[in-house]
């Protein structure tokens, strides 16, 4: 057994997984005569959804404590969304989530990482840098729980402030659809952006402070933590015409929130736009608690102000973006690849039992598979029940489609892996894998992964063997 040395554990890359399964009760009886005097059954667990943390965020944070939201795929089989008229104070999308709440933390509490504040300089005005240094010692102190984020430092190693890393910046023409203003529009331009994959700044850059990218330089890495996300969305958002401002908190990383009505999202400490930082004074920090109107001086503390206007900071972003086209053939083969990876894992997991495979089905899951992303965000249970329609005759069918960022073979099986999807016990059953990988600009690649367990219907096992007595 190894340990990690405390200096190291913001290195760590491993998540901690949470699943939540369904435990049902399998008959297995093949006669209904024998029902009233036999019990034969087994239970099973069908996977239905997660929640994936890395662990230096409860590293960084000490502790996690809310309700977070379950990551669900878009279409389980056998299970559908019913009224809850006990969440009528959410909107109709978050009513249909699923939500856990815990809390976790680590003991005995572990020493976080230094920051080394007096090793890098900066080039900021000594007005402002003064400035600085009065929040610190006035404002900041008042709401230790709260992130009210002035300064950080860039790839260059100095101290920015905030403000200079937002700019309107044009996103890929391609996704510009339709109405640019519209609200598809920004959900696809949010889709692009979450599908970068996120890795902690103490990975990355282990050893020193929380680094801020620009969105260039975050595009060519192809690698980033919260910040750069939000940093690119919000320019993005910027120059569709929208008041954005990014917003510094605490929360659960790689989710998409509305300020209001949705349970599990982060608290807010200030928001920042490309002319000012407003630290939030409010009683509460939790969103749907705050009144976002940032001209309530009882609410808000701008930092920039009528005695200490903005001396006019210059944005450090590039003027535009480039985004590469991705290469059409090195996806196709990294599909093929994946799933001949999945197909032999799963054989893996299985030594104990034959497994086969029904490849009449995987062409039904990839179309399934490609309409859901272009459809992604939207409710798709009864197209995916009508193109089945054929095999449900025959089978029932368990199973599910995954999505995810792209970042290694490896992460995907894992995520298969987390599912038990591969332990079913009944010895007829039979396997379907499907891949898709949709490629946007800059080789950002969304990853879909539809896993089926199929077990044949008992009246089709008797029509088969009728078949084969006639023959």
């Amino acid at each position: 057994m190894t340990t990690t040395p405390p200096s190291n554990l913001e290195t760590v890359k491993e998540c901690i997984y949470i699943n939540l399964f369904d435990e049902v009760t399998v008959d297995l009886l093949e006669s209904d005569r024998e029902r009233e005097t036999v019990v034969y059954e087994r239970l099973e667990r069908r996977w239905l959804g997660n929640l994936k943390i890395p662990f230096t965020t409860l590293y960084l944070n000490s502790k996690i404590e809310g309700t977070f939201r379950i990551n669900v795929p878009p279409v389980l089989l056998s299970y559908e969304n019913e009224p809850r008229p006990w969440l009528t104070g959410l909107s109709d999308a978050a009513s249909n989530h699923t939500y856990l709440s815990f809390f976790m933390t680590v003991e005995p509490c572990l020493q976080l990482p230094e920051i080394f504040r007096d090793q890098f300089e900066s080039a900021e005005p000594e007005k402002v840098l003064n400035e600085v240094e009065k929040w610190r010692q006035s404002v900041i102190p008042r709401f230790p729980d709260r992130m009210i984020k002035l300064m950080s430092v860039d790839l260059s190693g100095k101290w920015i402030f905030v403000t200079r890393f937002l700019r309107s910046l044009a996103p890929p023409e391609e996704l510009l659809v339709g109405n640019r203003e519209s609200l598809e529009t920004m959900e696809l331009l949010a889709r692009f952006v979450s599908l970068i994959p996120t890795v902690s700044d103490s990975i990355t850059f282990p050893g020193l402070c929380d680094i801020w990218s620009t969105s260039d330089q975050f595009l060519q890495m192809l690698t980033g933590d919260e910040e750069e996300h939000a940093i690119l969305l919000c320019s993005y958002f910027l120059h569709l015409g929208k008041r954005g401002r990014a917003a510094a908190g605490i929360g659960h990383p790689g989710r998409t929130h509305g300020v209001r009505g949705d349970l599990g999202i982060p608290t807010v400490g200030c928001l920042i736009s490309p002319d000012n930082v407003w630290a939030n004074i409010q009683k509460n920090n939790h969103p749907s608690r705050i009144n976002f109107d940032v001209s309530k001086s009882g609410d808000w503390k701008p930092f920039f102000s009528r005695s200490f206007p903005n001396p006019g900071l210059r944005s450090i972003q590039p003027s535009f973006l480039t985004y590469n086209a991705s290469d059409a053939g090195y996806v196709q083969k990294l599909q093929e690849d994946l799933k001949n990876s999945l197909k032999e894992s799963i054989q893996k997991w299985r030594s104990n039992i034959s497994t086969t495979w029904n490849s009449n089905c995987n062409k039904i899951l990839h179309n399934i598979l490609t309409r859901l992303e272009r459809n992604v965000g939207r409710t798709a249970s009864d197209d995916s029940l009508q193109e089945l329609e054929q095999v449900l005759k025959k089978y029932k069918v368990d199973g599910f489609p995954l999505t995810m960022p792209y970042t290694d073979i490896d992460a995907v099986i894992e995520t298969v892996f987390a599912t038990s999807v591969h332990l079913t016990e009944d010895r007829n059953a039979e396997f379907s894998v499907a891949v898709y990988i949709h490629s946007y600009p800059c080789c950002v690649l969304a990853v879909w992964v539809y896993v089926a367990v199929l077990i044949p219907r008992k009246d089709t096992e008797n029509d088969v063997q009728a078949a084969e007595i006639l023959d």
